[in-house]
């Protein structure tokens, strides 16, 4: 018995002492990059951390990394790793129109994927991210995360369900909830503006964000600056909600990030007698694809997303030209 509980002890150790690599021994609050975390990393929580430091310039339009078998390039596009050397050592760099960036246990599109294929639940997805051409600036298109999804093919489509933490070039940041890939039934949090004229975007001169401002001034997400991002979503409310949160740092990491709640959401099963409720400003209030098509797919129809699924995947469009770096991913405690 004393060996069993020796060996129990043993391997617990080690879950501790691999999660404590990924941190900054200097401060345990900094992971590898030296960006701060939010919440430390669940105990045995799966973790991955972008190896773009690795090996030599490369190019990915489609499919996997050659170092690093679980990023994946998926969409319409192609994505330049610079590798350990140059002046973007440890950057990526993405264009096109569509491209995809997954964090996934496996690249096969199988249906289901390989038994033993991983999943990901609560995370703290955080990258930085500048964009030095906002292509032809779509009004859904600029920073954005997606978690609790497999998207894995499109075409599989009870699998596209998921949240997204969306800070768009036209200076809005929200929450998108999507139900249904194929049926487009998708619904939004209201926007929350974060950036001011000190920040280098342009004035926005959409009057309809503007009135969505309070009728203050809006300013659109500044280019050729470094941006970071959180989006982290955990089960809560004992494990039949989910709490979805967005972040934004202006520092470019100095002192590991100043990280600013933007944006937050709650999202709780949807109640026939409390309709207005889930359909109000505080929860989902651009909800009409909901009203329309969601009952098209009762599977997903007004329930928080609980479950873990395959996929954590980073999306733009509209023939942009985007760099990133210190792209993680981790897993972490449930909410309250």
């Amino acid at each position: 018995m004393a060996g069993v509980l020796a060996g129990i002890l043993g391997c617990l150790a080690g879950v501790a002492s691999a999660q404590q690599d990924q941190a900054n021994p200097a401060n345990p609050r900094l992971d590898k990059f030296g960006v701060k975390m939010l919440f430390q990393t669940a105990p045995q929580g799966r973790e991955w951390f972008n190896r773009w430091n690795e090996g030599t310039q490369r190019t990915i339009t489609w499919g996997p990394d050659s170092i690093d078998p679980e990023f994946i390039v998926r969409g319409s596009g192609k994505c330049v790793i610079y590798g350990k050397s140059g002046e973007n050592a440890g950057q990526a760099k993405i264009a096109g129109s569509a491209p995809r960036l997954y964090v996934r246990g496996s690249h096969s599109e199988e249906v289901p994927p390989p038994t033993g294929t991983t999943k990901w639940n609560n995370v703290e997805v955080t990258f930085y991210a500048k964009t030095t051409d906002a292509g032809s600036r779509l009004s859904y298109a600029g920073l954005e995360a997606v978690c609790k999804t497999n998207h894995f093919p499109d075409s599989d489509d009870p699998s596209t369900k998921g949240y997204g933490g969306r800070v768009l070039f036209d200076g809005r940041v929200d929450i998108e909830k999507e139900l249904s890939h194929g049926k487009s039934s998708n619904i939004r949090t209201s926007p929350a503006f974060v950036w001011t004229d000190k920040d280098g975007g342009e004035r926005s001169k959409n009057p309809s964000l503007v009135e969505s401002n309070g009728n203050k001034p809006v300013y659109e997400l500044p280019l050729n600056k470094w941006i970071g991002f959180k989006l982290v979503a955990r089960n809560c409310n004992s494990g039949t909600g989910v709490l979805v949160e967005v972040y934004v740092d202006k520092t470019n990491g100095a002192n590991g990030g100043d990280w600013r709640l933007v944006k937050s959401i709650k999202d709780i099963p949807y109640d026939p007698a409390e309709a207005g409720r889930y359909f109000s400003k505080e929860l989902w209030y651009d909800a009409e694809d909901f009203k329309s098509k969601g009952s098209a797919v009762p599977a997903q129809h007004g329930k928080p997303i609980t479950a873990p699924d395959y996929s954590v995947y980073l999306r733009t469009d509209g023939n942009i030209e985007q760099f990133y770096k210190f792209f993680s991913v981790r897993e972490i405690e449930l909410a309250e």
